[in-house]
């Protein structure tokens, strides 16, 4: 921009100032971006929401209690039905603990990271695509979530497989047996099919909501 035109644009007080330092000025002032605010209660109510998720968790837990019994052996489906009086209630509520431990904070962690990757991706790239802002927040949030509900998930199916009779049991032989490394026994495998679908989901939720809004 030429000097003059720009002078033209000044308020008349400042006509009375040195050209040179004003034009100085212009030049060398660069424009700085807000900080980035994340409201705490929004992160808060979707975690708070995630972690809710737990309780169809503790409701559906016998339905999952047989599904694991299923796959750990060799019984069919119909022999580990007729085996539930054997099994009792006991024994399809076992596991049940760590099960619901883990969806607990699993999803209250994933619903909270996603919504707080959304809102500073939203902040700080706000030209982004909905869809990618979407799919980044979606994976972040559930490799994080997932990751913590790994030791959950097998000592849950360890003691579901009637491997051990109690959660202190199943955490002292997991110890003994394999360390450290054996309460994170397929998070390769868990994180692999976790992370593609919540991903994939999100970006489908999100296009599917564009569509819905145009079309409403």
């Amino acid at each position: 921009m030429d000097i003059s035109n720009f002078m033209l644009l000044l308020p008349s007080d400042r006509l009375q100032e040195d050209p040179r330092s004003i034009w100085f000025e212009a030049a060398t002032v660069v424009a700085v971006a807000p900080p980035v605010e994340l409201p705490a209660s929004s992160v808060l109510k979707s975690a708070l929401v995630g972690a809710c998720l737990a309780l169809s968790c503790s409701l559906l837990h016998p339905v999952d209690t047989i599904k694991t019994r299923v796959q750990a052996s060799t019984l069919s489906f119909p022999e580990i039905i007729s085996k539930l009086p054997q099994i009792g209630v006991r024994g399809l509520y076992r596991g049940s603990i760590p099960a619901i431990l883990g969806q607990f904070s699993s999803h209250g962690l994933r619903t909270g990271i996603f919504e707080a990757s959304r809102l500073l991706l939203v902040n700080v790239a706000p030209n982004l695509p909905d869809i990618q802002v979407q799919s980044i927040a979606s994976f972040c949030s559930t490799f994080l979530g997932t990751a913590v509900r790994i030791p959950c998930e097998v000592l849950k199916q360890r003691l579901q497989a009637g491997l051990f009779d109690n959660v202190g049991e199943a955490i002292v032989g997991t110890w003994t047996q394999d360390g450290l490394k054996g309460f994170f026994r397929g998070t390769g495998a868990t994180l692999f099919r976790e992370v593609p679908f919540y991903v994939a989901g999100m970006g489908l939720y999100a296009e599917s909501k564009k569509v819905c809004s145009v079309c409403i």
